[in-house]
């Protein structure tokens, strides 16, 4: 516990939250993290801990320096996306996720 989640708790109405996930498919994931940054909603960054939500694809931006042999040896996906939502409303956001991933015209190998 921190000594500052009174203080958390009497001006927040909950905790942040990074979720990762993979979709299968470089491009979908491509298209995903595009299509939510367009909305204004999201903004695409390496860099989380901000009350915005953020969105990146860590194959092409945290993991980038890693080198190839090293991301294949311990099996990082290309496909990848991390979310960080902040504080806007969660309907929101899920309908921003939900378009993104509804109007993907390619073939994903999975679905989510």
């Amino acid at each position: 516990n921190s000594p500052n989640k009174d203080m958390h708790d009497a001006q927040a109405s909950g905790a942040g939250v990074v979720v990762c996930f993979e979709t299968g498919d470089y491009d979908f994931s491509t298209h995903i993290a595009s299509h939510a940054a367009a909305s204004g909603l999201f903004k695409i960054t390496v860099s989380f801990g901000s009350v915005n939500s953020l969105i990146s694809l860590p194959g092409d931006m945290s993991h980038a320096s890693i080198p190839d042999e090293v991301k294949e040896t311990r099996g990082f996906p290309t496909d990848i996306v991390r979310l960080s939502c902040g504080i806007e409303s969660s309907t929101d956001l899920i309908r921003v996720l939900g378009d993104a991933i509804d109007s993907y015209n390619g073939s994903p190998t999975s679905k989510l």
